[in-house]
C-alpha cells in the first residue's frame, strides 16, 4: 500500500532542529531564567528562609506558558516589521516584566482561575494573529490558525512522550543501580523539559507545519461534513422549538439557553471555517455555512434576555460578567457575518483580545469587583426586605432576633444566604463584618422549599436500600449537597443549592468516625476511606454520610472528601 504523499516527502532532519536552536538564543535564555526562578522559588518556600523577591512558585508555574508565548511573539514575530533598534527594545521587555514581578509581585486578580484561563486563551490567539503570513482575509487566518493549533498539540504530545521516557529511564537507573535522589531534585530534572525543551520544540514544529503542503484530510472531512454539520442542524432545531414555546407560552428564557447559544455559535463558526480548509464540503455543509447566520439573530436576542433575567434576579457574578462579554463577541462576529463575510474570523479573534482581554486585565472595575458590588447591593436589598437590618447604623440584627421574624419567604432567605456567602468567600470577610456587623449565618434558621411532610425516606447505599424514620425532622434536604474545605482549613463546609448550610470542625467528624472505624497507624500520604451510611449529629442537623475519604499528613488525619446523601433539620424542642 502506498504511503500518503505528505509522508513520502517529509523527512525529519536533526540539522533542521539544530538550526532552530541556533536561532533561538534569546528564547533559551528566558526559558532558563524562568526555570531557575521556579526552582529557586520552590526551594525558598520550602526552606522558609530564602525569599527570592515577590515571586510565587504556583504563579510562576501557571503563567509560564503565557509568558513564554508572549516572549516568543516579542522576539520573533516582529523581526521583519520593525527596525533592529526596536527589536532590541522588545527583547528586553520580558526581562523588564520579570524584574517588576520580582520587585512588586502579582497577586489579587492574577490568582483567580478565570484569569488563568483567559491568559492561556489570549496567548494562543496572540500566536495566530501575529503570524507574518496572516493577511486580512479569513482563509489565511483559518489555515495558519490550524497550523498553530497542530503545532501546539504536537508539541504537547512530543513533550509528554519525552517526559515519560526521561522519567522511566531515570527511575530505572535509580532502581537498578541503587542510586538515591531526593524526590524534589528529580522533579526539577523533569521540569526542565516543559520549561526549556518545549519552547524550542514548538518553534521547530511551527516551521514544519508552515512548510507542509497539506493534502486531502479524511479526518477533517468526516468531522466537518458528518459530525459538526448535523450538530448545527440539531442545535438550530432545538432553538427553533424553544422559540416557538417562548412565543406561545410567554415563558422566561431558562439560564441554560445561554450555553446552548454559545454552543451553536462555536459549532457554526467551525462549520464556516470548513470553507477554507483542504477538503470537499457536502452541499448540506456548504448551505449551513452560508445560512446559519440567520439563526443567530433571534438566538442572540433571546440570549441577551436570558442573561438580563438572571442578572436582574440574582445579580452579577464573575461567570455572568464573562457570559455578557461572550454575548458582545458573538454580536460583533454575527454583524461581521452579514457585512464583512471575508473577515469574520479576524473580527472574532480581535473581539476576544479586546473584550475579554480588556475586561480581565482591567483592575479598576474587574469582573470580580463588579460581581462583589452587585452581590453587596443584592444582599442589602434582601436584608432590608426581610428585616435583617436594624437600627441607624444599618447593621445586621442578632441571630436570635432574626429567627423570631415571622412570615419570611423561604426562597428569599435562601437568596440572602447565597449573596452573603458569596461576599464572605469571594470578597473580604473582615470588611463584611466591619461594615454590616457580625452575622452567624450558620445559625440563621434554614428554610427549604422541599420541606413537605415525609414519614419515611429510603436511601440507597452500595445498591442496598435503607429506610429511615424522618418524622423527627422539620425539613429534609436532598440533592445539590456538596462538601468543600478550600477556604477555611480544618473545617468541613456542607452546602445546599450553592449556599453554605453548616460548617463543622473536621476534628469532630474525624473523632466520631474513628470511634466507629479504626484506622491503623499511618505515614505521610496514606489514604483511607470509610463506606456505609453514618449519621453524624451537629447542632440541629443530622448529617447522613455515605463515604469519607481521609489522608494523613502533618502528623494528623484530614478529611479530604465527604459524600453527603441527606441532611435532616431537627424540629425545635
Amino acid at each position: 500500500m502506498n504511503n500518503p504523499k505528505i509522508f513520502r516527502k517529509f523527512k525529519l532532519k536533526a540539522s533542521d532542529f539544530s538550526a532552530v536552536v541556533s536561532r533561538s538564543n534569546m528564547m533559551i535564555i528566558y526559558s532558563l531564567i524562568l526555570y531557575l526562578l521556579f526552582v529557586f522559588t520552590i526551594e525558598g518556600e520550602r526552606e522558609k528562609g530564602f525569599i527570592l523577591g515577590k515571586f510565587d512558585a504556583e504563579l510562576l508555574g501557571v503563567y509560564a506558558l503565557p509568558f513564554m508565548i508572549l516572549t516568543y511573539v516579542l522576539l520573533y514575530r516582529m523581526e521583519d516589521r520593525i527596525s533592529r533598534f526596536w527589536q532590541y527594545i522588545l527583547n528586553l521587555v520580558p526581562a523588564l516584566m520579570l524584574l517588576l514581578w520580582g520587585l512588586f509581585g502579582i497577586g489579587g486578580a492574577f490568582k483567580s482561575p478565570e484569569l488563568f484561563v483567559v491568559s492561556y486563551l489570549l496567548s494562543v490567539i496572540l500566536l495566530i494573529v501575529t503570524l507574518p503570513g496572516v493577511s486580512k482575509d479569513d482563509r489565511s487566518i483559518v489555515n495558519r490558525g490550524y497550523d498553530v493549533l497542530m503545532a501546539l498539540l504536537s508539541t504537547i504530545f512530543l513533550v509528554g512522550v519525552i517526559w515519560g521516557l526521561v522519567v522511566g529511564i531515570s527511575e530505572a537507573l535509580l532502581y537498578l543501580f541503587e542510586f538515591e535522589a531526593e524526590e524534589s531534585y528529580k522533579i526539577y530534572v523533569y521540569l526542565f523539559i516543559p520549561f526549556v525543551i518545549a519552547p524550542l520544540m514548538y518553534r521547530y514544529l511551527e516551521e514544519v507545519f508552515f512548510s507542509l503542503k497539506r493534502e486531502e484530510a479524511p479526518v477533517l472531512n468526516i468531522t466537518f461534513n458528518y459530525v459538526l454539520s448535523p450538530a448545527v442542524a440539531i442545535y438550530t432545531v432545538i432553538i427553533t422549538l424553544y422559540l416557538l414555546k417562548f412565543f406561545i407560552f410567554s415563558i422566561v428564557p431558562h439560564g441554560i439557553f445561554s450555553y446552548i447559544t454559545i454552543s451553536l455559535f462555536i459549532v457554526g463558526l467551525l462549520v464556516l471555517s470548513a470553507r477554507y480548509l483542504l477538503f470537499e464540503m457536502t452541499r448540506f455543509t456548504d448551505w449551513l455555512a452560508r445560512n446559519y447566520k440567520w439563526a443567530m439573530i433571534p438566538t442572540l436576542a433571546l440570549f441577551a434576555w436570558a442573561v438580563y433575567v438572571r442578572v436582574a434576579a440574582y445579580g452579577w457574578t464573575v461567570l455572568r460578567v464573562y457570559l455578557a462579554a461572550i454575548g458582545v463577541i458573538m454580536l460583533m462576529t454575527t454583524i461581521a457575518l452579514f457585512f464583512s463575510p471575508s473577515r469574520v474570523f479576524r473580527v472574532f479573534l480581535y473581539s476576544i483580545l479586546i473584550v475579554i482581554g480588556g475586561l480581565s486585565y482591567n483592575f479598576v472595575l474587574s469582573p470580580k469587583k463588579l460581581s462583589l458590588m452587585s452581590q453587596e447591593n443584592r444582599m442589602v436589598s434582601l436584608a432590608r426586605e426581610l428585616g435583617f437590618l436594624g437600627g441607624k447604623d444599618g447593621k445586621f440584627l442578632p441571630v436570635e432576633e432574626i429567627n423570631k421574624i415571622e412570615g419570611l419567604v423561604d426562597e428569599r432567605v435562601s437568596e440572602f444566604r447565597e449573596a452573603y456567602n458569596y461576599l464572605s468567600f469571594q470578597g473580604d470577610d473582615l470588611w463584611l463584618t466591619e461594615t454590616y456587623g457580625q452575622l452567624d449565618i450558620d445559625n440563621v434558621k434554614p428554610r427549604c422549599q422541599n420541606s413537605e411532610p415525609i414519614h419515611r425516606i429510603r436511601l440507597s447505599v452500595d445498591d442496598i436500600n435503607h429506610e429511615y424514620d424522618v418524622t423527627r425532622y422539620r425539613s429534609v434536604l436532598r440533592g445539590a449537597l456538596y462538601f468543600s474545605d478550600v477556604s477555611i482549613p480544618d473545617v468541613v463546609q456542607i452546602s445546599f443549592r450553592n449556599s453554605i448550610l453548616v460548617r463543622v470542625p473536621a476534628d469532630l467528624i474525624i473523632n466520631e468516625l474513628f470511634s466507629t472505624y479504626s484506622l491503623d497507624e499511618a505515614n505521610d500520604s496514606d489514604i483511607s476511606m470509610t463506606q456505609g451510611t453514618y449519621i453524624f449529629n451537629f447542632q440541629n442537623y443530622d448529617i447522613f454520610i455515605d463515604r469519607v475519604f481521609f489522608s494523613f499528613y502533618e502528623d494528623k488525619w484530614h478529611v479530604d472528601f465527604l459524600d453527603v446523601t441527606m441532611i435532616g433539620v431537627l424540629k425545635e424542642e
